[in-house]
Parts: structure tokens; C-alpha cells; sequence
């Protein structure tokens, strides 16, 4: 990532990253061999490193220095604050349908919240200002801050 420098499409980038490494999650619960995990777990954990560093640029970016602590704050409250109910959800899932079975059900549907979130009305709306700014003179840029 560092060496890429920042993506031109930043939110597309982080979405479909997050995506791929969402669905990575099924490769636990189809392995059948050590390596097989081993492939899954450097696929996920690259993959939703590379997201990651992509989301917290954008947030250094663009949100305000005066709110980056509180919106960092928010971010993590409902990334980390939803943990428990996940682990509250899975055992039941587990004993239901089998661990195989809940990683591959669990893949799948987070991938497909995902990527239904990149769609969500406004979720592009950074790239697309950024997009526009590039096309324009660099004086109108400068009068657009």
C-alpha cells in the first residue's frame, strides 16, 4: 500500500477489498488441510489490512481535526460494540447448522452487506468530488477550497 501510493477510487477500493477478504472468511470453512487455512487467513488479513489503511485516510482526509477523535471514536464503538452480539449469533448458528457451514453462510452474507453498502446513495460521494476536482483547471481547484 505504500508503495501504491493512496487509489484514485478510494471508496471503491476499500469496499471491494473488504468484500474479497468478507468472502476469504468461506475458505476457513471449506479447508481441509493446513495450508488451505493458511491461504485463507493471509488472503483475509492483506485484504482488510489494505481497506483499513484506505478507510483511515479517508477519515484523516476529510473529516474536520476538530471531530477525527469523536468520529474514530463512533467508528470503533460500532465496529468493536457489535463483536459480542456476533459471537452471541454464531454459537446458536454453529450448533445448528455445523462451524462449516456457519463460516461459508457467514462469508456470503457479510460480502453481500459489503458490497450493499458501497451502493448505498452517497457512498461515492467523496471520490466523485475528488473526480470532478481533478478534471477542473488547478486555479478553479484552489477557489473550490
Amino acid at each position: 500500500m505504500g508503495r501504491a501510493g493512496h487509489p484514485r477510487r478510494d471508496v471503491t477500493v476499500m469496499y471491494a477489498t473488504w468484500t474479497i477478504a468478507t468472502l476469504a472468511v468461506a475458505g476457513y470453512g471449506l479447508a481441509t488441510a493446513a495450508w488451505h487455512l493458511m491461504v485463507a487467513c493471509l488472503v483475509f488479513n492483506a485484504l482488510e489490512a489494505a481497506g483499513t489503511i484506505v478507510w483511515a485516510t479517508i477519515k484523516q482526509r476529510h473529516v474536520p481535526s476538530s471531530l477525527l477523535g469523536r468520529v474514530s471514536s463512533l467508528d470503533w464503538l460500532v465496529s468493536i460494540g457489535l463483536l459480542p452480539l456476533s459471537f452471541a449469533l454464531t454459537a446458536p448458528v454453529a450448533g445448528a447448522i455445523g462451524a462449516r457451514a456457519t463460516l461459508v453462510g457467514a462469508a456470503v452474507l457479510g460480502a453481500g452487506v459489503t458490497l450493499g453498502a458501497f451502493f448505498l446513495p452517497g457512498m461515492r460521494a467523496v471520490e466523485e468530488t475528488a473526480h470532478e476536482q481533478a478534471r477542473l483547471p488547478s486555479d478553479a481547484v484552489a477557489s473550490t477550497r
